[in-house]
């Protein structure tokens, strides 16, 4: 019988260039976004943050995998879009 309370996770897919490139991608629209000034600027990297993580969920194969840069690059595509979304309401 399958007990419920342990089901565990044990998926672990290895990386390939495609997604450190994805994460490098991310984290360079990260740093981006805290020198741009510009409205417009900003808005277009809020939906580049928004196609990013349409694009996490392309590139990782499952959520629920253990490689550590799934979760880094998740987060970082939420941050963006949450990050981008802040500053474009204060420099406005």
């Amino acid at each position: 019988m399958l007990n419920a309370t342990k089901l565990e996770s044990t998926k672990y897919y290895p990386s390939n260039p495609l997604k450190r490139l994805s994460f490098i991608a991310k984290s360079v629209l990260l740093v981006t976004s805290i020198f741009v000034y510009n409205e417009t600027g900003l808005g277009l990297l809020a939906i580049a943050g928004m196609v990013s993580l349409n694009a996490h969920f392309m590139t990782f194969e499952d959520t629920a995998d253990r490689n550590p840069l799934n979760l880094v690059d998740l987060v970082v595509s939420i941050l963006l879009i949450i990050f981008t979304t802040i500053l474009m309401i204060i420099r406005s």
